[in-house]
Parts: C-alpha cells; sequence; structure tokens
C-alpha cells in the first residue's frame, strides 16, 4: 500500500512537471508494468486529480498549485498523502458524534473524510464551508447541512466572505472537528493559508469540544499562519506514528491525546 501510495504521488508530480506523460513512459520511470500503471491512473482519474486519453494522462486543469499569499500547496497531493492514517483518525473521530449532536466541520483532507462517516438518520446539524465536505454530507440520509458560503479558494476548496466568522460565532456546537498543518508544543497550532485563520477561530470560539484531526506527521510542524495556542485544543486524534516523546508532550499539555 505505502508503494503504491508513494508511486500516486510520484505520478502526479510528474505530470505537474511535465503535463502529458505516456503509459509506457510512466511505466518505465517506476519501473512497474503498463497495467500497473493504468490502475492508478485509473484511480486517479475516479479522484478527479487527472485526465485519460489513450495510451497516456495529462494533470487535470483548472487546480491551482499554490494558495494566495502563502507557501505551495496543492490538495491533490495533500488528499493522497498519509491516506491510511488519515482514515483511521477520520473512523475513529465519527464515533465521538451523537445523536442530535450540532456540529462544525473545518476545511482539511482528514475532516473531509470524516464527513463520509457522520451518521445519518440521527438528526445531527453540520455547519461547513468546505465544498469537499459539502458534498459528502449531502450524501447523508438525515444530516441537517448549514453552510456559510462566500468566495471559492480552489486550492483548498473553501468558501469565504468576511461575513463568515461572525456568521460561524452565530452559531453554537457541542464539537468543532479542527485541521491544522502543523502543531508545535511553543508556537501552537498553525496553517498554511491566512484566510483560514479566522473562520478556524470563529470554530474554535463556537464549540464546547474542541477536536484536532492530525497525523502524526505534523507534530513539531510550524506554518507560517498561527491559528491558536495549543491550550485551546481538547482532543487530539492522531496515528500510531507519533512519537513517545510527543506523546509526553501532548499528555503533560493536558491534552486528551487518543491514538488510533
Amino acid at each position: 500500500m505505502r508503494s503504491k501510495q508513494n508511486r500516486a504521488l510520484g505520478i502526479l508530480e510528474l505530470l505537474k512537471q511535465n503535463g502529458t506523460m505516456s503509459v509506457r513512459e510512466l511505466a518505465e520511470t517506476f519501473d512497474v508494468s503498463e497495467m500497473t500503471i493504468r490502475r492508478d491512473l485509473e484511480l486517479l482519474k475516479k479522484t478527479n486529480e487527472l485526465e485519460r486519453s489513450y495510451g497516456s494522462a495529462t494533470l487535470r486543469k483548472g487546480r491551482q498549485d499554490t494558495g494566495r499569499g502563502g507557501e505551495p500547496y496543492d490538495i491533490r497531493f495533500e488528499q493522497i498523502k498519509n491516506s491510511e492514517q488519515k482514515e483511521r483518525i477520520a473512523q475513529y473521530a465519527a464515533t465521538l458524534i451523537e445523536s442530535q449532536d450540532m456540529l462544525i466541520m473545518d476545511s482539511g483532507t482528514t475532516v473531509g473524510r470524516l464527513a463520509r462517516y457522520v451518521p445519518e438518520n440521527e438528526n445531527i446539524s453540520v455547519l461547513c464551508y468546505n465544498f469537499g465536505i459539502l458534498t459528502e454530507l449531502r450524501r447523508r440520509m438525515g444530516v441537517n447541512i448549514i453552510f456559510s458560503g462566500g468566495y471559492y479558494y480552489p486550492e483548498d476548496e473553501m468558501f469565504i466572505s468576511n461575513e463568515s466568522p461572525d456568521f460561524i460565532r452565530g452559531h453554537r456546537a457541542n464539537k468543532a472537528f479542527l485541521a491544522a498543518s502543523g502543531f508545535h508544543q511553543t508556537l501552537g497550532v498553525t496553517c498554511i493559508h491566512s484566510h483560514e485563520v479566522e473562520m478556524k477561530r470563529a470554530d474554535i470560539d463556537s464549540s464546547a469540544t474542541r477536536i484536532l484531526l492530525l497525523d502524526s506527521s505534523k507534530f513539531g510542524v510550524v506554518k507560517p499562519s498561527f491559528v491558536t495556542e495549543t491550550s485551546n485544543i481538547d482532543i487530539l486524534i492522531t496515528d500510531s506514528g507519533i512519537s513517545k516523546e510527543w506523546r509526553s508532550i501532548v499528555t503533560d499539555m493536558g491534552i486528551d491525546l487518543r491514538v488510533v
């Protein structure tokens, strides 16, 4: 699974650099059969990452590679990176959702996976502002959706307006499921894009329980935009790749650490 995941990332990177590549070229590059490459390309096509033509593949147009005013970011890579860990985190996070909960779901690839597991027909309401999450929630029977709306940021599929943070703060939630790009013991919780910050802070202000979904690669990482102090996180769900040192650090912070 790991080699398949790494190969998918490599295919996207090569297509990003070269535009269109043939199946034969990709097979030779990765030293696998053309049938293996075709299976990889079909998987990436299903996730809308690329366009297929006979014997070749092209990175799908209309996706942006960098964030406005931020460091390079590509949601295509984020969706594939650490996929198994993110899936486990999302599945566990769903077990914390109870009947009649009012939830806020932040924008992020792990939180996006959580949207697939929101219980159906339990009178659960979800406030969100990410297009992918909205799309997933529409498939869940009996889930009440509140969407804040605004201008579309294609690099992370968020809708944001100047009024969005106030809209969020006008609601109250039992739980907020949060995303981040970095978690540091002294520099706090950070993200890549500045346009995310006020939305995340509004999520925190409006929720009784703040739950951070964070794969283990993000511990000790600092990104440009500061979101909040670690003391504002109640529960942190991560994967078993977290080091013993970081387990101790998070526990000493008073955060309820859940490792899956």
